[in-house]
């Protein structure tokens, strides 16, 4: 019993592998504010997709890559540069 105990526990960031933290999280099916858009402008390209997910709660790797297109067909531009 003591296993399951542990293994429902939350533990950083650092540590998850993508998949599971895009398993683990709450989903957020909500339209995408001006300040996550920004967010995004500023650091898609330049940040790690686990990165991004941690400063944009509730959104998956998914949702974040077709924002990202959303945008681009809208003339909106990124940051270049390596992750």
């Amino acid at each position: 019993m003591k296993h399951a105990e542990t293994t429902s526990q939350k533990k950083p960031l650092d540590f998850l592998c993508l998949r599971h933290y895009t398993y683990i999280m709450e989903y957020k099916k909500a339209p995408w504010t001006q300040e996550e858009r920004y967010i995004l402008k500023k650091h898609y390209g330049l940040l790690s997709m686990l990165e991004l997910l941690g400063l944009l709660p509730g959104r998956t790797q998914s949702s974040i890559y077709a924002q990202v297109h959303t945008l681009r067909k809208r003339g909106w531009t990124f940051n270049k540069g390596s992750k």
